[in-house]
């Protein structure tokens, strides 16, 4: 065992005992009831949580995240919106198996279940793909969408060098099945960024990633939301509701680009790029976020 192995494990073992949570600085967090439900979706158990009053707004979570990723934004937007987080198949404490249901259909279970026609979306990364497959499966059914970070179904896109590399690596790592190395992986390329070093990121940040995502690789069953893989690149100029992309100019390069193309491919898309932010740009600056965000829905 070399000492750069070595030494990621034992730095690991001090962001998860010596960091505070991310909680930690979400000062509002906990204060407010909030009403918590386990809504059955086939044979699963999606937690949900609704909070606030007024219209609706769905926020979807990262992969290997959960639904406390959106804590500052529920904190600021319960005053204005009815706002409801879950966690996504495979995660935290949503339970069950059920591959024969696909992401939109958990999706509308869910608003069907709290009597939602409608409602505003936003989704990160893994949660911007469950939120374009909804979109496209229940156009009527989202009033505005917001994609942060997004991923995306099909490699329309060449993959650029830098990113190909991290993608090995990653690869590479995985082969290795050290659930604690994978997480550390995980958050270098995704909370870090290929263009920082760690001490750039906030340490509750760091923390709430690390921990989330090294309980969610442990998950006996891990499993991750099911896509429809005939929602392909071509369907986006269906998408005709006002869409804001973000993405953070410290990200990874093929995301970047993913950006790029929705921004040419779904129609009167706006973009926004937040500056010193990589991928989990919601937690990393809250304020100007949901500034960007309040900003989008009042047009």
């Amino acid at each position: 065992m070399n000492k750069h192995y070595l030494l990621r494990i034992l730095l690991s073992f001090v962001i998860i005992i010596y960091l505070p949570s991310f909680s930690a600085i979400n000062p509002d967090s906990g204060k407010k009831p909030k009403r918590i439900e386990y809504i059955k979706a086939g044979k699963l158990r999606v937690y949900t949580e609704v909070q606030g009053k007024g219209y609706p707004l769905l926020l979807l979570h990262g992969g290997y995240l959960d639904h406390h990723m959106w804590d500052q934004q529920v904190s600021y937007f319960k005053s204005f919106y009815k706002v409801i987080t879950i966690d996504l198949p495979g995660h935290s404490a949503t339970s069950g198996v059920d591959i024969s249901l696909k992401i939109e259909e958990v999706i509308r279970i869910v608003l069907d279940t709290l009597k939602i026609k409608k409602t505003n979306l936003a989704g990160l990364s893994l949660g911007s793909m469950c939120a374009m497959d909804f979109i496209l499966a229940y156009p009527d059914r989202v009033n505005r969408l917001i994609l942060v970070s997004p991923g995306f179904w099909h490699n329309v896109l060449q993959i650029d060098n830098m990113s190909k590399r991290l993608f090995a690596l990653s690869d590479s790592i995985e082969s290795t099945q050290d659930v604690r190395l994978i997480t550390r992986n995980f958050m270098d390329t995704w909370c870090v960024g290929p263009y920082r070093m760690e001490k750039q990121v906030n340490s509750s940040v760091l923390s709430y990633v690390y921990k989330t995502t090294l309980q969610n690789r442990s998950r006996k069953s891990p499993t991750w939301p099911v896509f429809d893989q005939n929602h392909s690149a071509i369907n986006l100029k269906e998408i005709k509701c006002p869409v804001l992309l973000i993405e953070g100019n410290k990200d990874v390069p093929h995301i970047r680009e993913t950006v790029s193309y929705l921004h040419h491919h779904i129609s009167g898309a706006k973009l926004y790029t937040m500056k010193d932010a990589a991928h989990m740009l919601n937690m990393e600056q809250p304020k100007l976020f949901n500034q960007q965000v309040q900003k989008f829905f009042s047009k």
